[in-house]
């Protein structure tokens, strides 16, 4: 009779206790794996909570077209996991008491899923599956320089060679330096142009600053930076940054030229956003070209080490 109560207990234990506790440790599991991070929803005005990696799907799905390859959608997943993962716990305003934000400009771009099957139509569950497999295959991946999360910034596209953080910000990053970005060309509006006419131009510039004296040659001296982007320029005798320049003429970069045309100011403009980091459009040709995300990390963040946390 001990025997078979035995044999009975055992049963009990393998068909009836146990799979109820590995059902407990595999959604403990889940639940762990990733960070759960809080996010301040600026839409709705309220904080939500999530796994870090179901909310890089959303970003990714927003700062990168779909359409990238593959290898391009996961170096700029382990680029936004990087920026987020080093603004958790700054306890910044903008968050509302949360680790991050859905304000692009001052977080990352957030697509809501509502607005990617809006956007996305019929291809809504491809795409999706697309980006969702460049987030899990890159799960917990970031980049690192001295022991510290890299400051992962990324771009459109430059005008064929990267910015230097230094030159567009101040301060000394030795891995947001000058690179080679051949892949920018490839993006459909490289090239724009921007006309004012004589008192827009002049009307820009006076709200801008005071005592200008409009009896100067309107288009001065031009220097430029390492990247090749306007450093400063002299207009109508007063000097300014070519980052202003890009502010207030609202320019798609500081890669600009400037021509008189009769009555018209003509900005030409190469790329597309800062110029500093990862040209998004770099990425993509070099993933079209067979190269992996870490080799595309490593020429953008160089000197950076890919960990995982």
């Amino acid at each position: 009779m001990k025997f078979i109560s035995s044999i009975l207990a055992f049963l009990i234990v393998v068909y009836l206790i146990l799979p109820f506790s590995l059902s407990s440790c595999v959604k403990t599991q889940k639940e762990n794996s990733g960070t759960i991070i809080s996010l301040y929803d600026k839409n709705k005005d309220e904080i939500v909570k999530m796994n870090i990696e179901e909310y890089l799907v959303n970003v990714v799905s927003a700062e990168m077209p779909s359409s990238f390859a593959i290898e391009a959608l996961k170096a700029q997943t382990v680029a936004a996991r990087t920026y987020a993962l080093r603004k958790i716990n700054k306890n910044l305003p903008e968050h509302k008491g949360a680790d991050l934000c859905t304000d692009f400009s001052h977080c990352q771009a957030y697509s809501y899923n509502s607005d990617l099957k809006s956007k996305w139509g019929n291809s809504y569950l491809k795409n999706y599956k697309k980006i969702k497999s460049a987030v899990d295959s890159t799960a917990g991946q970031y980049l690192a320089y001295d022991n510290d999360y890299a400051i992962t910034v990324f771009h459109s596209c430059s005008n064929g060679i990267t910015e230097k953080a230094s030159e567009v910000w101040g301060g000394s990053f030795p891995y947001l330096v000058n690179v080679d970005s051949p892949g920018d060309y490839l993006k459909k509006d490289y090239i724009t142009k921007a006309v004012f006419s004589e008192k827009e131009f002049e009307n820009i510039i006076k709200n801008k600053f005071n005592n200008i004296d409009f009896s100067n040659e309107a288009i001065g001296d031009i220097s430029y930076t390492s990247g090749s982007n306007v450093k400063d320029i002299v207009i109508f005798g007063k000097k300014i940054k070519g980052t202003d320049i890009r502010k207030m003429f609202s320019l798609k970069s500081s890669s600009f030229s400037i021509d008189k045309k009769a009555q018209d100011f003509v900005f030409t403009v190469s790329g597309n956003g800062h110029g500093v980091g990862m040209s998004q459009y770099g990425a993509e040709k070099m993933a079209r070209d067979k190269q992996s995300y870490k080799e595309i990390l490593s020429h953008f963040y160089p000197g950076t080490e890919l960990k995982k946390v």
